[in-house]
């Protein structure tokens, strides 16, 4: 956002293998904020935590397909 607190972040697969559960470190995540959600093409939103460790933001994003790609969607609080 033009204030800087992140709303979005893209994940691709650009491998033909399926990519484990893995874990991002987000930034500028106000910290009353408890979970997104994840989204993969013609896939139904997945709701992920959003933990905060020393004032660092991580969420465990879900498995992506081979040359898949998902969304992370932050919600406006």
């Amino acid at each position: 956002t033009s204030d800087g607190t992140l709303r979005s972040v893209t994940c691709l697969n650009p491998t033909i293998g399926t990519q484990q559960p893995f874990e991002v470190i987000l930034r500028h995540v106000p910290e009353n904020v408890t979970e997104a959600e994840f989204l993969i093409p013609a896939s139904p939103a997945v709701k992920v935590p959003l933990r905060f460790d020393n004032g660092v933001c991580k969420a465990l994003i879900t498995e992506l397909p081979g040359g898949g790609i998902g969304w992370l969607k932050i919600p406006e609080l």
